[in-house]
């Protein structure tokens, strides 16, 4: 919360990356998107400071069908901003940045430390892999 109020944005998206998810959680998978020098995965948490974050919830109504799918969601800002976010290696700050003209509203990745904060439950196997991180938590 700290990081996303001084962040100044009208809405931050945590994330967080595949060699801390991976060193904790060699089992789990996830779809990552290569930014820059990261690979990074969607947390599902996210900070709506402003309303202006509204107008990112509207893009993501219709876009969170290709989620799995980071180039048809880039792609959906136009072929030359596609290009420019796979193409040009921006690391995250300057590819949201990029979105962020795009969508009328600043948007700031969070990079988060917490392997955790990455896995869902939408599929049998991340069911018993939460299972097994409460249990070893509560021993």
């Amino acid at each position: 919360m700290r990081q996303s109020t001084a962040s100044g944005a009208d809405l931050t998206v945590g994330l967080a990356e595949r060699a801390v998810i991976s060193a904790a959680y060699p089992e789990t998978k996830r779809t990552y998107l290569r930014l820059g020098g990261a690979e990074l995965s969607g947390c599902n948490l996210f900070y709506l400071a402003t309303p202006a974050a509204l107008n990112v919830l509207e893009f993501w109504q219709s876009a969170e069908q290709d989620r799995k799918k980071p180039w048809r969601i880039a792609w959906r800002f136009g072929p030359l901003t596609a290009l420019r976010i796979f193409l040009s290696r921006a690391g995250p700050e300057a590819v949201f940045a990029l979105l962020s003209k795009r969508l009328g509203a600043q948007v700031s990745p969070i990079i988060l430390p917490f392997a955790e904060a990455a896995i869902d439950v939408d599929k049998p196997s991340d069911l018993r892999l939460v299972r097994g991180i409460l249990a070893a938590r509560s021993e």
